[in-house]
């Protein structure tokens, strides 16, 4: 938050588009009523030391950022998209639908050859999330080894097929039937599990 001199009001960023009205909603129901005209980015709110601004979510992180406002409501895909220097004070759950989180996917047709993430090799995706999905398409691995225990010390090497690579760990018996779903669901394919004799260290 940046510093202001006690005359200067709070200016707040207000997500305009598909959010609007939830927020809108959400407020109302904190206590605090806010009025907006057609067409108009600058909505009233009946608090004297509070400024509103609709702005497009996207652009609010950038906006919070550089100071233009105090603070903003945005989804966090956008921070992340962004990668804004900002810190994320709370999470409000809600969306243009209700009051849950929203959560992004990878779509294809039915009929699509595509069926894994795997398959998107040297495809084309349309997104306006670029940033936050080639982090996505590239964090598989990441997320992988962040599930493994730290004792297990993983090993990765490459494979002759592009984008593929073989990762080798040492795991107690009785937390592979844990992990199993888990690296299904991140997107690991070819599982091998096999005993061994011997550990030198």
């Amino acid at each position: 938050m940046t510093n202001k001199n006690k005359s200067e009001k709070l200016i707040i960023g207000l997500p305009a588009g598909s959010l609007k009205e939830a927020t809108l909603v959400l407020f109302r129901k904190a206590g605090f009523r806010i009025s907006l005209e057609d067409r108009s980015y600058s909505p009233s709110i009946d608090d004297p030391e509070i400024e509103c601004l609709l702005i497009r979510a996207q652009e609010i992180p950038i906006y919070v950022e550089q100071g233009v406002l105090d603070f903003g409501i945005t989804g966090s895909d956008w921070i992340k998209e962004r990668n804004a220097g900002v810190i994320e004070l709370g999470e409000l759950m809600y969306s243009k639908k209700g009051f849950n989180p929203v959560s992004l996917c990878l779509a294809a047709p039915e009929n699509s050859p595509i069926k894994t993430i795997r398959d998107l090799n040297g495809k084309r995706i349309a997104t306006e999330l670029v940033n936050v999905t080639k982090k996505y398409l590239e964090k598989n691995l990441r997320a992988l080894i962040d599930t493994l225990p730290l004792s297990s010390k993983p090993t990765v090497s490459g494979l002759s097929k592009k984008g593929w690579v073989a990762l080798e760990a040492i795991l107690e018996e009785n937390e592979v039937k844990k992990l199993i779903p888990i690296f299904k669901k991140i997107g690991a394919e070819k599982i091998v599990e096999y005993p061994l004799n011997k550990i030198i260290d």
